[in-house]
């Protein structure tokens, strides 16, 4: 019996929600956190659990939550 497209579909689509779930319980120990954006070693500004962007406030102390929402932002992008 074949796999209908929509159920492979969803399939798929929970099989990568659950990797998106294990990595945000995974970065925060092995990246760490940085609350105040800084530069990296090659000059790109970073904030949190390593993210990048020209959305980074560079004069703002980022709150615990909004590190969580640039972490979950960031793995949802990686998943698309």
């Amino acid at each position: 019996m074949a796999t209908s497209t929509a159920l492979r579909n969803k399939i798929i689509a929970a099989m990568g929600g659950g990797a998106i779930a294990i990595a945000a319980a995974i970065i925060p120990s092995l990246e760490g956190v940085e609350h105040k954006p800084y530069q990296d070693v090659v000059g790109v500004w970073t904030v949190c659990y390593g993210h990048t962007g020209a959305d980074i406030i560079k004069s703002k102390t980022y709150t615990e939550a909004e590190c969580q929402a640039l972490l979950n932002k960031d793995l949802r992008e990686v998943a698309n």
